[in-house]
């Protein structure tokens, strides 16, 4: 889902991307599944330039905290 997203944030489709991450985070942490929880912080990454956006800031306001604690 993680990569799923990834490819929604390359269209420019911001909302779903962030939706989606969301969801991919959600499940990641869950299952404590570091591949996934790495392709959510490589969708954040990927999200920089649209930052200031609503979609954005709710997502990281999800998910930022968790993902500056995971190695590297």
């Amino acid at each position: 889902m993680g990569k799923l997203a990834e490819a929604y944030c390359q269209t420019g489709d911001v909302e779903q991307a962030c939706d989606l991450g969301t969801q991919a985070f959600a499940i990641g942490s869950q299952l404590r599944d570091t591949w996934s929880l790495m392709a959510v912080r490589n969708l954040r990454v990927q999200l920089i330039p649209m930052q200031t956006t609503k979609a954005v800031r709710a997502f990281d306001d999800r998910v930022v905290p968790t993902l500056l604690t995971m190695p590297r």
